[in-house]
C-alpha cells in the first residue's frame, strides 16, 4: 500500500551520528513500514568533512 509521499529535510541523517541522525533515520523507516514513500534531503555527515572523502549523492537503505 502506497499512503504518499514524504519527504524529510534535515542536516542529520544515518550514518551520521548525532541524536538527531539516529531519530530522523528511525522516523523515516518507520513512515517506509507503514506504506509511505519516504525521500530525505540531507548533507554529508560532519565526520566526513574531516576525513574530505565523500558518501554516495543517492543511496536507498531498508526502503528509504
Amino acid at each position: 500500500m502506497n499512503e504518499g509521499l514524504v519527504k524529510i529535510y534535515t542536516e542529520y541523517f544515518q550514518p551520521e551520528l548525532a541524536s538527531t541522525g539516529q531519530l530522523m533515520t528511525e522516523l523515516a523507516k518507520g513512515l517506509s513500514n507503514e506504506g509511505f514513500e519516504i525521500k530525505v534531503i540531507t548533507n554529508q555527515p560532519t565526520y566526513q568533512r574531516r576525513e574530505k572523502t565523500k558518501l554516495p549523492r543517492k543511496e536507498e537503505i531498508e526502503g528509504v
